[in-house]
This record gives C-alpha cells, sequence and structure tokens, in this order.
C-alpha cells in the first residue's frame, strides 16, 4: 500500500516552541533546537517509502523556504484531534494510507517508518508510542471521527485513550516500538547522551547540543 506522510510541525519562533526547555535554555536557544528537530524530521521523513510528503505547519505564519521533497500546507482545526481528523480526511485515498509524523523525536530510526508503512497493509491503524504517554506517529487507511473522541490532549492518557477508541470502533491495530519525545530538560539529557555515539542520526540536532554545551546550558 502506497502512503502519504505528513509531518505535523510548528514554525520555530522564540517563545513559541520548546518553551518547557526554557530554563535552562533560553527562548532563542529553544527555538534554535526546535529548528533543528524539524531539520532532521524532515530529512527522517525522506526515508519512508511513500508516494507524497507534506509538511503542515500549525500556524498560518510560516517561512518563506521551500522545503525539498515536501508540499508546504497547514493544520486545519482547533484542537490536536480536529487538525489529526482533519489531515486524515484529506490526504487518504483508496489505496493510499495516511502517516502523520511530529518533530520531537529526532533521533527516531529509519526503520520505524517503514514498518509503519508495511503495518497498514495489513492493518487500519498503526501508533508508535512516547514513553510520556502519547504518540511520535500515527497512521490510518480509513478514519472515523470517533478516533479521537474524548482524548486528554497534553496527557499521559493519550496513546491509551486513542488506542481504547479504535479498538470499540473495530480498527485492527498495530504497534510500533516506544521511542522519547524531547520536552523536558531530563530528555534533553537523554538525547544528548544518545547523540554522543551517534551524532550522524541527527547532525543538525547535534550541532545545536554542541553550541548548548559550549554556552554552559546542557
Amino acid at each position: 500500500m502506497s502512503g502519504t506522510l505528513v509531518l505535523f510541525a510548528k514554525v520555530p519562533r522564540p517563545g513559541r516552541v520548546k518553551t518547557r526547555l526554557v530554563p535552562p535554555l533560553t527562548h532563542t536557544q529553544a527555538a534554535a533546537l526546535a529548528d533543528a528537530f524539524l531539520r532532521d524530521t524532515l530529512a527522517l521523513g525522506r526515508h519512508a517509502p511513500v508516494a507524497r510528503r507534506l509538511l503542515a505547519w500549525a500556524s498560518a505564519l510560516r517561512p518563506r523556504r521551500r522545503i525539498a521533497g515536501y508540499t508546504v500546507t497547514r493544520q486545519q482545526g482547533r484542537t490536536l484531534g480536529d487538525r489529526l481528523l482533519n489531515a486524515f480526511r484529506r490526504h487518504l485515498r483508496p489505496g493510499r494510507a495516511v502517516l502523520i509524523l511530529g518533530t520531537d523525536s529526532p533521533t527516531l530510526p529509519a526503520a520505524y517508518l517503514r514498518r509503519a508503512v508495511q503495518a497498514l497493509a495489513t492493518h487500519d491503524l498503526v501508533v508508535g508510542p512516547t514513553q510520556d504517554g502519547g504518540y511520535y506517529l500515527i497512521g490510518a487507511r480509513r478514519i472515523e471521527r470517533g478516533l479521537f473522541r474524548g482524548i486528554r490532549w497534553s496527557s499521559s492518557e493519550v496513546c491509551r485513550q486513542t488506542l481504547v477508541n479504535a479498538r470499540r470502533l473495530g480498527y485492527t491495530v498495530a504497534q510500533l516500538p516506544r521511542w522519547y519525545d524531547v520536552d523536558t530538560p531530563r530528555d534533553l539529557r537523554r538525547l544528548a547522551r544518545e547523540l554522543r555515539h551517534k551524532k550522524t542520526r541527527a547532525p543538525h540536532t547535534w550541532r545545536v547540543l554542541q553550541q548548548l554545551r559550549r554556552q554552559g546550558r546542557l
């Protein structure tokens, strides 16, 4: 089954992104890190075996730049659930699934994206759970409004509640291995430790982390 990858991203502007990393970072440093996450996730997405790739900004304000290999669009909806639902409805086609990927996991293995595409050949839904109870990826080959009904967004219940809804609606579900989002200073330290041994997995992020280390922020 071919598919579409939709990368959900926020414009990396100071004070608008990665605010839970302030302190120890400044808002400007947090925005630079978010921009590095975005660049590395864009590179990651190019490894997904899909027919189309979209970069969907969370705001009407977006940088004036082209992104090689991606069509730039905008997320639609008030809540995250609305935005996910609208993205699935807009881009799902017969025989073509949709994967939605966030930008908070810059070292996510590319193999997980390939596994997600493979899973949607035999399942209605695939979820990549994060260790804080959310998900770094969600994909579907069919969608119903009830999938995101009653979800406590930004809580540790997001993934569990989504899976409860999916099973109630009769979805067949595949789960990918857990990975971690980088939201807190503790997550940031974990990321720095990981990249000491795997610099090439997220080179833009590694360069920003090196700058932060020299500035005494790590």
